[in-house]
Protein backbone atom coordinates (compact mmCIF):
# COMPACT_ATOMS: atom_id res chain seq x y z
CA UNK A 1 0.00 0.00 0.00
CA UNK A 2 1.55 3.50 -0.85
CA UNK A 3 0.13 6.11 1.50
CA UNK A 4 0.43 9.65 -0.51
CA UNK A 5 1.05 12.50 0.95
CA UNK A 6 2.20 16.00 -0.63
CA UNK A 7 4.03 18.78 -0.03
CA UNK A 8 2.29 21.94 -1.57
CA UNK A 9 3.93 25.19 -2.15
CA UNK A 10 1.88 28.29 -1.90
CA UNK A 11 0.83 28.91 -6.11
CA UNK A 12 -1.98 30.99 -7.51
CA UNK A 13 -4.39 27.85 -7.82
CA UNK A 14 -3.98 26.86 -4.05
CA UNK A 15 -6.04 27.99 -0.85
CA UNK A 16 -2.69 28.57 0.77
CA UNK A 17 -1.36 31.27 -1.59
CA UNK A 18 -1.78 33.91 0.39
CA UNK A 19 -0.12 32.47 3.23
CA UNK A 20 3.26 32.13 1.62
CA UNK A 21 4.19 28.95 2.97
CA UNK A 22 4.35 25.09 2.83
CA UNK A 23 1.60 22.81 3.64
CA UNK A 24 0.98 19.26 3.54
CA UNK A 25 -2.39 17.22 1.59
CA UNK A 26 -2.78 14.17 2.16
CA UNK A 27 -4.37 12.24 -0.21
CA UNK A 28 -5.75 8.92 -0.32
CA UNK A 29 -4.56 6.98 2.98
CA UNK A 30 -2.50 9.77 3.78
CA UNK A 31 -1.42 10.18 7.09
CA UNK A 32 1.46 11.81 9.19
CA UNK A 33 2.75 9.71 12.35
CA UNK A 34 5.10 11.50 14.95
CA UNK A 35 6.26 9.69 18.32
CA UNK A 36 5.82 12.20 20.88
CA UNK A 37 8.16 11.79 24.42
CA UNK A 38 7.36 13.03 27.62
CA UNK A 39 9.54 14.94 29.65
CA UNK A 40 11.29 13.82 33.35
CA UNK A 41 9.76 17.43 34.75
CA UNK A 42 6.52 16.09 35.43
CA UNK A 43 2.95 14.96 34.21
CA UNK A 44 1.84 17.73 31.96
CA UNK A 45 -1.84 17.50 29.65
CA UNK A 46 -1.30 18.32 26.14
CA UNK A 47 -3.35 19.84 23.19
CA UNK A 48 -2.46 20.36 19.70
CA UNK A 49 -3.20 22.85 17.57
CA UNK A 50 -3.15 22.76 13.96
CA UNK A 51 -4.84 24.50 10.76
CA UNK A 52 -6.98 22.90 7.80
CA UNK A 53 -7.99 23.57 4.37
CA UNK A 54 -9.42 22.64 1.43
CA UNK A 55 -7.21 22.32 -1.87
CA UNK A 56 -9.00 25.09 -3.80
CA UNK A 57 -12.35 26.58 -3.55
CA UNK A 58 -14.20 24.08 -5.90
CA UNK A 59 -13.55 21.75 -3.05
CA UNK A 60 -14.45 23.92 -0.32
CA UNK A 61 -17.67 24.53 -2.15
CA UNK A 62 -18.61 21.02 -2.80
CA UNK A 63 -17.04 18.84 -0.37
CA UNK A 64 -15.93 18.59 3.32
CA UNK A 65 -12.00 18.13 3.94
CA UNK A 66 -11.93 15.84 6.83
CA UNK A 67 -8.71 15.00 8.81
CA UNK A 68 -9.00 11.97 12.05
CA UNK A 69 -6.49 12.42 14.98
CA UNK A 70 -5.83 9.72 17.04
CA UNK A 71 -3.74 9.72 19.63
CA UNK A 72 -3.45 7.07 23.01
CA UNK A 73 -6.78 5.28 22.00
CA UNK A 74 -8.50 8.64 21.58
CA UNK A 75 -9.69 9.86 18.62
CA UNK A 76 -11.26 12.83 16.67
CA UNK A 77 -12.65 13.25 12.69
CA UNK A 78 -12.43 16.94 12.00
CA UNK A 79 -14.31 18.63 9.17
CA UNK A 80 -13.66 21.21 7.59
CA UNK A 81 -16.91 23.58 7.26
CA UNK A 82 -18.13 25.48 4.36
CA UNK A 83 -16.07 28.31 4.45
CA UNK A 84 -16.06 30.23 1.33
CA UNK A 85 -13.81 33.18 2.51
CA UNK A 86 -10.76 34.61 1.52
CA UNK A 87 -8.79 32.59 3.60
CA UNK A 88 -10.05 28.86 4.07
CA UNK A 89 -8.01 27.91 6.43
CA UNK A 90 -9.80 27.16 9.91
CA UNK A 91 -7.81 26.15 12.85
CA UNK A 92 -8.75 23.15 15.48
CA UNK A 93 -7.33 21.80 18.49
CA UNK A 94 -7.65 18.35 20.15
CA UNK A 95 -6.62 17.20 23.85
CA UNK A 96 -4.08 14.58 23.40
CA UNK A 97 -4.49 13.50 27.26
CA UNK A 98 -1.93 14.11 29.85
CA UNK A 99 1.52 12.20 30.11
CA UNK A 100 4.89 12.92 30.73
CA UNK A 101 7.85 11.65 32.73
CA UNK A 102 9.03 9.52 29.64
CA UNK A 103 5.80 8.32 28.48
CA UNK A 104 6.22 7.58 24.54
CA UNK A 105 3.16 8.31 22.72
CA UNK A 106 2.21 8.07 19.36
CA UNK A 107 0.22 11.14 16.98
CA UNK A 108 -1.63 10.25 13.97
CA UNK A 109 -3.04 12.47 11.75
CA UNK A 110 -5.03 10.25 8.73
CA UNK A 111 -7.11 11.78 5.64
CA UNK A 112 -10.63 10.73 5.49
CA UNK A 113 -12.23 10.12 2.46
CA UNK A 114 -14.50 13.30 0.77
CA UNK A 115 -16.00 13.92 -2.52
CA UNK A 116 -14.42 15.20 -6.01
CA UNK A 117 -14.61 18.79 -6.17
CA UNK A 118 -16.37 20.96 -8.82
CA UNK A 119 -13.53 20.06 -11.50
CA UNK A 120 -13.78 16.71 -10.79
CA UNK A 121 -10.12 16.78 -8.76
CA UNK A 122 -9.65 14.91 -5.39
CA UNK A 123 -10.73 17.00 -2.41
CA UNK A 124 -8.27 15.20 0.14
CA UNK A 125 -7.72 17.45 3.07
CA UNK A 126 -4.56 20.25 3.60
CA UNK A 127 -3.34 20.65 6.87
CA UNK A 128 -0.55 22.73 8.32
CA UNK A 129 0.86 24.77 11.41
CA UNK A 130 1.09 21.72 14.02
CA UNK A 131 1.63 22.86 17.47
CA UNK A 132 1.83 20.98 20.73
CA UNK A 133 1.47 22.58 24.09
CA UNK A 134 1.58 21.20 27.23
CA UNK A 135 0.23 22.41 30.82
CA UNK A 136 0.84 21.51 34.32
CA UNK A 137 -1.34 18.81 35.22
CA UNK A 138 -1.27 19.44 39.18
Amino acid sequence: MVVQRYCLTASANSSFKARQGHAVQLGENGRINQTLRGTADGYWDHILSFNLAALNEGCAADSHAAVNVSVLETWKVFFLGRNLSRDMWERYAFYMGGWGRGDSVNLEIASVASNSGRNGSSCWPVVDAFTVKKEWDA
